[in-house]
């Protein structure tokens, strides 16, 4: 984390990935500006330069703003670190994107089995939301230049538990 390595907290419903999340950011240094964007409030920190923005579904007439408007509108807000509380689609493009300019650090989570899981989930949201044409290769490669680590998050009868991470140390293979 001090290292502002990109993290992605992976697992299933339950898992605790919320839980490992709000734990990690609790490590980053007080001083640094984050900016939360979540669709349901969960996260919480205790630093004073914090900015959290919530996505609105345009229930009760309020405006429809997506996780995608609130990446956007986080690069304006000069963020040293993007905390999204959960990547589940159109904002994945915008999510890398921000990674892969100046925002390291970043941190998120994702719904998947185990980190291979998590990398072909979010070669599916980029396919089915962004760019249908471009090869899983491609979309890999790309994801693997800003992914640093996923940890994978368990829910087991021994408790919520750290299962395996995945740290980035070069092209990601895709064989087992």
């Amino acid at each position: 984390i001090s290292q502002k390595k990109t993290i992605i907290i992976s697992g299933g419903t339950s898992s605790g990935k919320t839980t490992y999340l709000n734990a990690c950011l609790q490590a980053i240094d007080p001083d640094t500006r984050l900016i939360l964007l979540e669709d349901t409030r969960e996260l919480t920190v205790s630093h004073k330069n914090c900015v959290s923005l919530l996505a609105s579904k345009g229930d009760q007439g309020e405006a429809k703003v997506t996780m995608q408007d609130l990446l956007q509108c986080s690069l304006r807000l000069r963020p040293d670190r993007i905390i999204m509380g959960e990547i589940r689609g159109r904002e994945i493009l915008d999510f890398v994107g921000a990674c892969s300019t100046g925002h390291d650090g970043s941190m998120t989570s994702i719904h998947a089995n185990n980190p291979r899981m998590a990398f072909m989930r979010m070669t599916q949201m980029y396919k089915l939301n962004h760019v249908p044409s471009m090869s899983d290769q491609d979309i890999l490669r790309e994801l693997d230049a800003v992914i640093d680590i996923i940890v994978q998050v368990e829910k087991t009868p021994k408790g919520r538990q750290v299962q395996s991470i995945y740290y980035r140390y070069g092209p990601l293979a895709m064989q087992e």
